[in-house]
């Protein structure tokens, strides 16, 4: 017994030193970490969104997904909806088995297949072109999330979609699935629930609160630099790999891959993006579906046929979108719809075109090197700002939300939302003169900004300036004919003109 102490002292003694040792050695490490400021804020985030429609993923390639079953009767209709069904799909509730006789079509997509800026689930182009099929035995079910490229929506059908036994995969292509990240515009929480002792660690220990940003332990890296991470789990040609997985999956799986290219509405004209550098007739994602033998069918046909058939009187951006040369209006999702039952019903023929079309076993380089050219566009946090300061404003923290709309600003300089948003801001303090000046900049930016002129014509007013108001509030109207809040303002407006005359 006596020969055992001394051990047992001897071991406690080094036990004690290594102790003393760590805890001295994690304190330098400590110390350095502060002095070099590596661990960065402890401040995980401003505001989260939680009445966002969106929630983190816990799949890099994603990013985050629609939350299920989700309903917001006060949606805005971009960072919300009025319903999403219980897989996270802003459709009518679906179920995995698909009855006999029953045809499957997936739409995969972005914002425009989500729906930005529609009410109605029923006037959405998935649910028009399913009600086309007034037999009753064609699915078609909405994959949309908003800003998604095409490695991202490719990655929602492998880990989601293929549970439903899809016929046909539609991919709706738009100008920003070259972007090798999906854009993030909310601030959004953690994918997981963490232990309170981890996220009091991650505040007061900056050894801890570094190595979980480095390594994404616990998820802290995705929730502080989404975007980074995303982009690391996405590469550098998103599209070109987008594409080989889907060609994959549907020889896997069996059903058939088709790509709709969603074109770009302007006043004067309507644009398919994003040609070949040598070949502006040739789409650079036409020359890359060719590699798989993917069919490619432009909407833009559709369109410009309608618009010629009425004689080109008006513009295609105001009727056929929101407004946002993009996401398309009622009418544009009705013609949308129209387009592609079309076009799916010819899909034999756009079969044989595809494989006339497709090129050996060997990759289009040049499609591919211009498809890495136009994925080059480096992400940044203005929208992540811009809804921040937004969401900041409606809580009565105004001047976080001003700070907040600067910081978008100094990396967006010429963003009219920023300018305007800020604007309002700063006319709630009264700091009118400063509103002015942002609101002025705002149209600089776009001169077609309505609610930019509806406000400065609010600024020039309270500044009694009547003449100045009016002239703003009467190109409110003329720009968006239903703005009632510019319709009354130019109506009183021009009430104080005569009175002052």
């Amino acid at each position: 017994m006596r020969t055992g102490t001394p051990t047992l002292r001897r071991l406690a003694v080094f036990l004690a030193v290594s102790l003393a040792a760590l805890a001295l050695a994690l304190a330098i490490v400590e110390i350095a970490v502060r002095m070099l400021g590596l661990a960065g804020d402890a401040k995980l985030i401003d505001v989260t969104a939680d009445r966002s429609v969106y929630t983190r993923s816990t799949n890099p390639i994603l990013g985050f997904e629609l939350k299920a079953d989700y309903r917001d009767p006060d949606a805005d209709l971009v960072s919300s909806f009025p319903y999403t069904n219980a897989h996270g799909q802003r459709d009518v509730e679906r179920t995995f088995e698909k009855a006999p006789g029953i045809r499957r079509i997936i739409m995969l997509g972005a914002s425009v297949v989500e729906g930005i800026g529609i009410r109605d689930l029923d006037d959405m182009i998935s649910r028009r072109l399913e009600k086309l099929y007034d037999d009753g035995r064609t699915q078609v079910l909405n994959f949309g999330v908003s800003a998604y490229c095409t490695r991202a929506k490719v990655e929602l059908l492998r880990v989601k979609g293929m549970r439903f036994d899809p016929d046909l995969v539609l991919l709706l292509f738009t100008e920003n699935d070259f972007n090798n990240f999906n854009h993030e515009a909310f601030r959004l929480g953690s994918p997981v629930r963490r232990p309170f002792l981890v996220d009091e660690l991650f505040i007061r220990w900056h050894t801890f609160r570094a190595l979980c940003t480095r390594l994404n332990l616990f998820y802290f890296g995705a929730q502080i630099d989404p975007v980074t991470w995303n982009r690391k789990a996405i590469g550098d040609n998103n599209v070109v790999e987008g594409l080989a997985l889907l060609a994959s999956l549907s020889e896997q799986h069996e059903f058939d891959p088709m790509i709709a290219v969603w074109p770009h509405f302007e006043d004067e004209h309507i644009i398919d993006p994003h040609a070949m550098p040598d070949r502006p007739d040739e789409l650079i994602v036409e020359r890359l579906a060719a590699m798989h033998a993917i069919p490619v069918f432009r909407i833009s046909h559709a369109f410009a046929t309608h618009w010629a058939a009425h004689g080109k009187s008006f513009s295609p951006r105001r009727r056929y979108t929101v407004g946002d040369r993009l996401h398309p209006s009622v009418e544009g999702c009705r013609l949308a719809a129209e387009a592609l039952k079309g076009a799916i019903d010819d899909l034999e023929a756009l079969r044989a075109s595809a494989r006339r079309r497709a090129r050996s076993s060997s990759p289009d380089t040049a499609a591919v090197d211009a498809a890495r050219t136009r994925g080059s566009r480096t992400p940044d946090y203005s929208r992540v700002y811009v809804n921040t300061a937004n969401t900041l404003y409606a809580q009565g923290k105004v001047d976080e939300a001003i700070h907040r709309y600067r910081q978008a600003l100094r990396i967006k300089p010429y963003l009219a939302e920023a300018h305007n948003n800020l604007g309002v801001a700063l006319k709630s303090q009264g700091r009118l003169d400063e509103a002015i000046e942002h609101y002025h900049q705002a149209l600089t930016s776009e001169p077609n900004f309505a609610q930019a002129h509806n406000n400065l014509g609010t600024a020039l007013a309270a500044r009694g300036d009547m003449a100045g108001a009016v002239e703003h509030f009467r190109r409110a109207v003329a720009i968006k004919p239903d703005y009632e809040s510019a319709r009354r303002n130019l109506v009183l407006a021009r009430r104080r003109l005569n009175q002052e005359r």
